[in-house]
C-alpha cells in the first residue's frame, strides 16, 4: 500500500488534469469549509481500490464505513490587499510572485536609470516621458533604493502576503538604512 501510494504521489504532477479530477471525485466524499478549519472526508475503500490493495467488491457497507477517513486542517482567512486568502495555520505563505510588484520595481529602476544614466534627465522630464506626475515619479524613484535582498524577495514572492504594490506605494518614504527597511517592511 505504501509503495502504491508513493508511486501515485510521484505520478500526480504528471497526470492530466481530467485524471486528477476523476481520482479526487472518486476518493473524496465531502469537503466542509468552517470558520477555522477545513474538513475532508475520504472514502477509504475507494482509496484502497485505487492503490490496488483491495477490490471495491470486497468491502461491504459496514467495512466501508470503517474505512472512511476525516481530515481536519486548521486554516484562517487573511486579507491580502483587496483579496482574501485561505492560509494554513502555522504555515508560511508559499512564494507566489506578485506581477504588479515586479512591474513596479522594474519601472522604479528604469526611472532611476533615466535620471542617472549617460544623458540624465530631470525628474520633470522623466515624469513627462513616462506619462506620470512628478509626485508619483518621485515615489517610484524611492523604491529603487530598496536593499537588493528586499527587491529580490519581493520579485520572488517571498514577502509577507499583505505586502503588495498598493501598500508599498502608499508610503515610499522608507529609511535608507537597509536593516531599517527590512524592519519597516517586516522582512527582517
Amino acid at each position: 500500500m505504501v509503495v502504491s501510494a508513493a508511486q501515485l504521489a510521484a505520478e500526480w504532477p504528471k497526470l492530466p488534469q481530467p485524471q486528477q479530477r476523476q481520482l479526487l471525485q472518486t476518493v473524496l466524499t465531502r469537503i466542509d469549509v468552517h470558520a477555522g478549519r477545513i474538513e475532508i472526508a475520504i472514502d477509504g475503500a475507494a482509496l484502497l481500490h485505487r492503490l490496488g490493495v483491495a477490490k471495491r467488491e470486497e468491502t461491504d457497507g459496514s467495512a466501508a464505513a470503517e474505512l472512511s477517513l476525516r481530515l481536519a486542517v486548521p486554516v484562517r482567512l487573511k486579507r491580502v490587499g483587496m483579496e482574501m486568502r485561505l492560509m494554513l495555520v502555522g504555515e508560511a505563505a508559499s512564494p507566489d510572485p506578485d506581477a504588479s510588484l515586479g512591474r513596479l520595481l522594474g519601472r522604479a529602476h528604469r526611472i532611476r536609470e533615466r535620471l542617472t544614466g549617460d544623458s540624465p534627465l530631470s525628474i520633470d522630464e522623466v515624469a513627462r516621458a513616462e506619462g506620470l506626475t512628478r509626485s508619483y515619479t518621485t515615489r517610484l524613484l524611492r523604491l529603487s533604493y530598496l536593499a537588493p535582498d528586499i527587491t529580490a524577495r519581493l520579485i520572488a514572492g517571498a514577502h509577507p502576503p499583505e505586502l503588495n504594490a498598493v501598500r508599498l506605494m502608499r508610503d515610499t518614504r522608507l529609511p535608507l538604512d537597509w536593516a531599517e527597511q527590512r524592519a519597516t517592511l517586516a522582512m527582517a
